[in-house]
């Protein structure tokens, strides 16, 4: 029976038990018995003709079986009336609990002495929050403060304060500065005159060179002033010329994707190297981010691609979903969640931006959750090779449950399994090329870099260092291994 079902009996049961004097148990009897032909045919019950329920209690009866233990509930109304039901749980159900919480509740509400003085909503919160702590899961967690809960929504949205445009490395001989590579359309930066293609030389009289996106967004997201004064280069008719531009800093969406280019081994620059920090913020902001960086690197003569994830904490799913779009194209069932009644699957549902270019994906033990979804699927496509550390093992999702007004609860509800049947938790994914001394620097570079260098270098042979999981994009299996 559905909880809509029973809820609106247990609500016709107090109206005709209050409302008409009848004995509850008698009506609950009765319409217990033909619950099933009745049930289609129950209508809403207005609440304006339910009488307050003041105080009620909750009693063990000496009924039931070995197996189930029966149970009052009796409720007393303001107009006078008195109104139980009865019904069975069985011993082990967690209900039983429940219960004898609520009778204790209602025992301070009738019976302790400074019960006036009780604020029960925050009361209310406090067991919640202990409740939940006590769960033993440091992924589930209760946030009853209003504080808690803007932040939180914050987190997810990824905003701060800033322009609302796509930067990264510029191009040619000005690699070392930031770019624009996109305008949002209404924005603060396109009203001031700020255009794809400029060349941002600094920030409040700030040097952007050699500084990175985050660098950058700092500087606008930290600023006590509304307005930001930017020197930029821009080409006209084959000449840069310098142009001096005041923003209004607004909202935005962080952005969490960075682009340049590298040299192989022999000197060619035909290298993309695309990082990205986190899966928060809009699923369409991220995914336009990656079409903005696909056409700047496809310009700049891309060939092979070595795609970060390094320090990546995971995010939402929805967000990996975009990115393994971007690499794999629509219709890849990436992810499977099994979940009661059903499993939940993500399925691609965006084009492809990237070619199939040779793919190093660099982890470590920092990559988790919804990237190690991303990384371990790419590796079951034979889409990628792992470079770098053992990643973090974090291969759980929690969902949210909001009571507005009282508390938001983030619970872990189920383990998630790449397309091949995998599932990282406590264990995660060990990469075929591994980083020995991650803090020694290898021809000035990055170790990661240089390691994923090295085996874009060595493809095809490097093929062989991916995992032997097999897996055919348009056959995959949504059920879970065993693992």
């Amino acid at each position: 029976m559905n909880k809509q079902v029973l809820l609106a009996v247990f609500l016709l049961v107090f109206t005709c038990g209050c409302v008409f004097g009848m004995p509850g148990t008698m009506f609950l009897d009765s319409a217990y018995q033909s619950i099933k032909t009745t049930a289609a045919n129950l209508k809403p019950i207005s609440f304006s003709a339910t009488p307050l329920v003041t105080s009620f209690s909750i009693e063990k009866t000496v009924a039931g079986t070995s197996s189930a233990t029966g149970w009052i509930i009796a409720a007393n109304c303001a107009n006078g009336k008195k109104v139980s039901i009865i019904f069975d749980t069985p011993t082990s159900s967690p209900i039983i609990p429940l219960l004898r919480l609520a009778e204790t509740w209602s025992d301070i509400s009738q019976h302790y002495l400074y019960r006036d003085k009780v604020n029960f909503v925050n009361l209310a919160k406090a067991a919640m929050s202990t409740i939940v702590s006590k769960l033993g899961d440091q992924y589930s967690r209760c946030l009853t403060t209003e504080t808690e809960i803007k932040q939180d929504d914050s987190n997810n949205l990824a905003t701060q304060k800033g322009l609302n445009i796509v930067v990264s490395g510029g191009p040619d001989e000005w690699e070392n500065c930031l770019a624009v590579y996109d305008v949002g359309d209404n924005s603060s930066a396109s009203k001031s005159g700020i255009a794809t293609g400029d060349i941002i030389i600094d920030v409040n009289g700030t040097s952007t060179y050699v500084k990175s996106i985050w660098d950058f967004a700092r500087s606008l997201s930290s600023s006590k002033a509304e307005t930001v004064t930017l020197n930029i280069i821009r080409k006209v008719e084959n000449k840069y010329i310098p142009i001096r531009i005041v923003a209004k800093l607004e909202p935005v969406e962080a952005q969490q994707i960075t682009w340049w280019m590298e040299k192989d081994n022999i000197g060619d620059k035909n290298i993309a190297y695309l990082h990205l920090s986190v899966f928060h913020g809009s699923e369409s902001r991220v995914y336009k981010t990656l079409e903005v960086a696909a056409r700047a690197l496809k310009r700049a003569g891309a060939e092979k691609m070595i795609f970060s994830l390094k320090g990546n904490g995971g995010g939402y799913l929805v967000i990996a979903n975009a990115v393994l779009s971007a690499f794999l194209g629509p219709g890849v069932k990436c992810v499977s969640l099994p979940t009661s009644p059903s499993t939940r699957v993500f399925t691609t549902n965006r084009a492809k931006l990237f070619e199939d270019w040779p793919v190093a994906c660099i982890v470590d033990e920092y990559t988790a959750s919804a990237a190690e979804i991303v990384s371990g699927c790419l590796r079951d496509a034979h889409r990628a090779i792992l470079v770098g550390k053992k990643t973090f093992g974090k291969g759980i999702a929690q969902d949210e449950f909001d009571i507005p007004g009282y508390w938001r609860i983030w619970m872990t509800c189920t383990k998630y399994f790449t397309l091949g049947g995998h599932c990282p938790q406590g264990l995660g994914w060990i990469p075929g090329v591994l980083v020995g001394n991650p803090s020694q620097r290898i021809d000035g570079r990055d170790p990661f870099i240089a390691k994923a260098i090295e085996v874009l270098s060595d493809w095809p042979e490097s093929m062989d260092d991916m995992s032997s999981t097999t897996s055919v994009l348009s056959t995959v299996s949504t059920t879970p291994s065993s693992k």
